[in-house]
């Protein structure tokens, strides 16, 4: 269906599937009467973030800049806010105020045709509200801040989180809250709780590729897959454990392993089981193409697929292997208990002087830049001559390894540690859970899967967009970028004729500044 529009949209609303609202950035306000969509004229160029009505010719719209939009059947006019700060959400009920809410915890109280202030007791930016009960509404919004309103005053209320929460909604007697890494709370008034997305079983590892949803395998035997916003079971392949799930670059050849030398192939759209010879519990694989892969297990057992059967590969080790790595069909990297790290060179495995003694549970790659992580806080590193090793501080128990380059890599393990390689030095970040991490994915845009015990997934998904108000595309919201738009300030051009042009209304001026500054220090 085509919205005749390339603006960016923010919220929708409606009253039926013949009377639907949408709005987005540059003031765009769009109308569905359920046969096609036509943009509204609106008296603002500001981004729009969110739309309400009680009837369908009693709607709003709140966007940039303390901007407030109502329309009454006939047109859209701008109403009197008496702030400039960036509003985000709007809601109501036909029996209470009108509520919109925004930046640095921003509240106003409306009638319909008047505004006031109101103090919500939170300084974090507030991006979604559902006042759908006037004495029982929520607002949420950064670090995690929910604050509710009980028809006279606001109070903040604890959450589990301390991440984003960007939307909000009532259904029945509970509340629903979703953020970023796939964060969803439930409040059913009894305060907010974290809820996981359906699964119980350990997701033991995840893979995913640039033209495939990432996929995940669990202890019970399933493959599941992300689809649209979701992890959905994609099949039940097997009743034992499923180890570790590997595919080519394309994801077009695709191989999932686990207990009992089970091996499930992928292609052509559907799962089959391939023999392996072997009836050793295989923990990792790893597939260079739809005629080559390599998977190793118990025993020190390592196969190579060569796109027709499995057979078992020469030399190696009687330790058992924990995960392996393969650069191409002619170099590969497995690791194992008691620091055990084998390579292939295309005819056999031999022994690599290892830097460790302690187990080694996973292994991860660009060319001869190879990173095995284990227990006692141990990384090894081999630069394409030999491995040396650092320890972490506070030896936390790693169990997967997965990058992006050289200067972009993820460690995660026991109790949700989580660890980043910047190139020089591994940091702690925050995984925002304590349930341990059985494996990672960086997607080659850079976004950030981990999945663990208990069916849990979290996703960096807004990693790899850089918004538009970091100009110079170096990751901070700085003082550069407003010397940006200062370098063009008073220039004028068609709209969106440059990055400077923030709001798109074809000048450079003092609120394309405002809109950088609302964002000023953020990362990403």
């Amino acid at each position: 269906m085509s919205s005749g529009t390339t603006e960016y949209l923010l919220d929708i609303w409606g009253t039926s599937a013949t009377d639907v609202f949408a709005c987005g950035w540059n003031g765009t306000v769009l109308h569905y009467d359920g046969v096609q969509w036509q943009e509204m004229d609106t008296p603002v160029t500001f981004p729009l973030c969110a739309l309400w009505g009680n009837a369908s010719n009693d709607v709003y719209a709140v966007g940039y800049v303390g901007t407030i939009l109502h329309y009454d059947g006939a047109g859209w006019t701008k109403q009197p806010s008496g702030t400039l700060s960036y509003l985000h959400g709007i809601s109501g009920s036909a029996t209470g105020p009108i509520i919109v809410v925004g930046q640095d915890g921003t509240a106003l109280h409306g009638d319909g045709s008047s505004w006031a202030s109101v103090t919500t007791g939170v300084s974090h930016d507030l991006f979604s509200v559902d006042a759908s009960d006037p004495t029982n509404g929520w607002a949420v919004g950064e670090s995690g801040t929910a604050v509710k309103y009980d028809g006279s005053a606001w109070s903040q209320a604890p959450t589990p989180v301390d991440h984003m929460l960007t939307g909000i909604c009532k259904s029945g007697n509970r509340y629903v809250a979703v953020g970023d890494y796939g964060c969803i709370l439930e409040n059913d008034g009894q305060g907010w709780t974290e809820q996981s997305y359906g699964l119980s079983e350990n997701v033991l590892a995840i893979w995913g590729s640039t033209a495939r949803s990432p996929r995940g395998v669990t202890s019970a035997g399933n493959v599941i897959r992300l689809n649209g916003d979701s992890w959905t079971t994609e099949e039940s392949l097997t009743s034992g454990a499923l180890h570790s799930i590997h595919g080519d670059p394309l994801g077009a050849s695709i191989i999932a392993v686990g207990q009992g030398g089970t091996a499930m192939h992928y292609a052509g759209g559907e799962w089959t089981e391939r023999s392996t010879g072997t009836s050793a519990t295989l923990y990792g694989v790893s597939v260079c193409s739809a005629s080559s892969a390599v998977a190793v297990g118990r025993n020190g057992t390592a196969l190579h697929w060569s796109g027709t059967e499995w057979s078992t590969m020469p030399g190696g080790t009687g330790q058992h292997l924990r995960a392996v790595w393969a650069a191409s069909p002619i170099n590969a990297f497995a690791v194992g208990d008691n620091g055990t790290v084998v390579r292939f060179n295309g005819s056999t495995w031999s022994n690599a002087a290892s830097p460790t003694a302690n187990d080694l549970y996973g292994v991860w790659g660009t060319g001869d830049d190879v990173f095995a992580v284990g227990s006692s806080g141990t990384i090894i590193h081999y630069d394409g001559v030999a491995w040396d090793s650092v320890t972490l501080s506070g030896e936390p128990f790693l169990l997967g390894v997965c990058g992006n380059g050289s200067d972009d890599i993820y460690a995660c393990g026991v109790d949700g540690v989580l660890f980043h390689f910047d190139g020089g030095m591994w940091e702690p970040v925050d995984s925002f859970t304590s349930n341990t991490l059985y494996g990672a994915w960086v997607a080659p845009s850079g976004a950030l899967t981990l999945a663990g015990e208990g069916g849990t997934i979290v996703s960096d998904t807004e990693q790899p967009s850089v918004p538009p108000w970091d100009l110079n595309g170096d990751g901070v919201t700085d003082l550069f970028d407003i010397l940006m738009v200062g370098t063009h300030f008073n220039e004028s051009g068609l709209p969106g004729w440059t990055p400077e042009d923030l709001n798109a209304d074809g000048a450079i001026d003092l609120f394309d500044i405002l809109i950088v500054g609302e964002h000023f220090n953020e990362t990403w």
